[in-house]
Order: structure tokens, then sequence, then C-alpha cells
């Protein structure tokens, strides 16, 4: 009943001094989340073009089949998977395992949140780049695609041409990629012991 009123104030603290805890944890989640949406976008921005006017050739094949994989992975195992290889004393270890300095600079600010940011980055990576991959096939296979190689017009023309008709169902898909960013925080802020809204969420849950 207190978690569906949103009365998630620990015992002995007020509702007060927990929305005081939120906004000091607020930035951590918005520079988690917005590094990793920008991210994604980056990634999905440059490769999903890329498979999309390769599609069919084996190595096309070859990454979709891999980004399917990815997408089938629940958030925790592949936040998990980033913290034992590259965190701390991981196989390829040389991140920090977690948490975040207070007075950290810039740039350390930015090494103790690379894992974190592409933990959050990893599911709407995959699905824009997914989304990118078809809308570009598909519109590279349409009469104006089609009419485009008949003139002759290759290179950065053509392939600014597929993106722009190719990224309609991308543009529309942004909104859904928010819940992704959001729900990611909830576990990469817990497995990495960042001290943002998502860890305080959760532990205000798991207390009651």
């Amino acid at each position: 009943e207190r978690l569906l009123q949103g009365r998630l104030a620990g015992p002995g603290q007020t509702a007060a001094e927990f929305r005081a805890r939120i906004l000091g944890a607020l930035p951590t989640t918005l520079w988690v989340g917005g590094l990793g949406l920008l991210l994604a976008m980056l990634v999905s921005f440059s490769v999903g073009p890329l498979l999309g006017l390769a599609v069919g050739r084996r190595w096309e094949r070859r990454v979709s089949t891999g980004l399917l994989t990815v997408d089938a992975c629940p958030p925790i195992v592949s936040t998990t998977a980033l913290a034992i290889v590259f965190a701390g004393g991981g196989v390829l270890g040389g991140f920090p395992a977690g948490g975040l300095p207070e007075d950290a600079g810039l740039l350390s600010t930015l090494h103790h949140l690379a894992l974190p940011v592409v933990s959050v980055a990893i599911a709407p990576a995959v699905f824009l780049t997914r989304l990118l991959r078809t809308g570009v096939a598909e519109a590279a296979e349409r009469p104006p695609g089609d009419a485009l190689v008949g003139w002759g017009a290759e290179g950065p023309r053509y392939r600014r041409h597929l993106l722009r008709n190719g990224m309609g169902p991308c543009l529309t898909a942004l909104g859904t990629i928010l819940p992704m960013a959001v729900t990611g925080s909830l576990v990469v802020e817990s497995v990495f012991g960042l001290h943002g809204v998502g860890k305080l969420i959760t532990d205000a849950v798991l207390r009651h």
C-alpha cells in the first residue's frame, strides 16, 4: 500500500528528507541516462545504415544474429557481464568497480561512469540499430531508391537519402527508449553502487 501511494521514505525518515535524497541523487542518474542515450544514438546511427545497405551479406547476418542475441539478454545479465569482465580485478579490468567520488573531476567522473553508461546504452542501441537496419533496407528497395541507383547516385548522397527515408520508424520509437533507460538505471546503479535515483528506488522497494 505504501508503494502504491508513493510513500517510499524509510523508517524514521520524513517525506521531505526522502525528496531531498532524490534530488541529491538525480545528477548521477541524469549523467548515466543522458550519456547512455547519446552513446546509443551514436552507435545505432553509425551501424544501422551500414547493416541496412549490406542485408544478406555474410558479415551482416552474423552481426544481426549477435544483436538479436544481445537483445534477448536481460539487463541484469549484460550489466553483470560487463562488471565481471571490465571492472576492478576482472578479466580485462581497468575501470572502477563502482561508486562515484563526490569530488571527482570531469575526467574522473567519465572514467567511473564508463561501464554504467555502456550498460544503459546496450538495450536502446540494439533496438535502434535493428530499426534503422530494417528502415534503410526497405528504403533501398522502394522506387525512389532504385531510381537514385539508376541515375548513378552513389556514395554519401545515396546513403543520406536512405538514412533520411529509413529513420522514420526510429524517430517514432525514440519515446520507447526512454523507459529502457529508466529500467536500465535501476539495474545499473545497483550493480555499480552508484547513488542515483534508480538505486534509491530499488532500496526503497526492497525495504518495503
